[in-house]
């Protein structure tokens, strides 16, 4: 079987994810596929009951992508090495784990099991949550010893993030923040789902949210707005967003990136 062939197919299958096309990710699967997601609960078999794992990870994630970091294909058989990269209500949550696939045939995934440590990624899920329960409650508690004193505001909370990161994450949080800022003056700095800078100018920009090796800058309308520079670089295949991910080192084409923030506003005025 052709590697190229697997490769795409398993492009298909990530890529779907991000643009939340469920009957796009069940066309990647034969009909009596089986899938065990994570290894060790029980297997599900054929459409129906793998669709409906995609139903309960869609109700959990309000985006969601799954980065390929390394696809390995021998005859049949394939790995793919994958981050991913996710928004819940909670906070954004990032994991890295590996699918082992087998095709028939037809190149169509016949089984897929997925190695990942379901407890971790869970426990980061909690964590988040807590925390944020813990600043509200630490919020409200600060309200009642002193009604003058005002809560945190967005700008407030970046500038804290900003400074608990404490590596080159928040380095580059901040240069994405002041790069919007010079090329919008007018936008306003929010703080949404309990975690995530937000940009918004007439409607939302883009949002800054920091994984445990990207800083992923996600605009809202990416699809519609002309990339000249190749800037995007994730979340291609949706049909409305689109994100570039920074990874260390990464160094940014400000002039670039400043001329899209530009369109991003424009887009939303118009």
């Amino acid at each position: 079987m052709q590697r190229t062939m697997l490769e795409t197919m398993i492009r298909a299958y990530a890529a779907s994810w991000a643009a939340r096309d469920r009957e796009a990710w069940l066309r990647t699967f034969a009909t009596d596929a089986t899938q065990e997601d994570p290894v060790g609960v029980p297997v599900r078999r054929g459409h129906r009951e793998i669709g409906e794992f995609w139903d309960r990870e869609m109700a959990r994630y309000r985006s969601i992508e799954i980065v390929p970091r390394e696809i390995f294909v021998i005859d049949h058989e394939a790995a793919m090495v994958w981050t991913i990269n996710g928004v819940t209500d909670e906070g954004p949550v990032s994991f890295d784990g590996v699918d082992v696939f087998q095709f028939d045939d037809a190149g169509l995934v016949s089984s897929v099991r997925a190695f990942w440590e379901r407890a971790s990624a869970f426990t980061r899920l909690s964590d988040v949550a807590r925390q944020g329960r813990k600043a509200t409650q630490g919020e409200a508690g600060n309200m009642k010893k002193s009604r003058s004193k005002r809560a945190e505001s967005p700008s407030e909370l970046i500038d804290a993030r900003i400074e608990d990161l404490g590596d080159w994450r928040g380095e580059m949080l901040s240069r994405l923040r002041a790069l919007i800022k010079e090329a919008d003056p007018e936008v306003a700095e929010e703080w949404k789902w309990r975690g995530t800078p937000v940009w918004s100018d007439n409607g939302l920009i883009c949002t800054g949210e920091t994984y445990k090796n990207v800083v992923k800058m996600t605009f809202a309308k990416g699809a519609s707005l002309k990339d000249p520079s190749g800037l995007f670089n994730s979340s291609l295949e949706g049909n409305v967003r689109r994100a570039i991910d920074f990874h260390e080192g990464d160094k940014l084409d400000e002039a670039a990136l400043k001329a899209l923030i530009r369109a991003a506003v424009a887009l939303n005025k118009s």
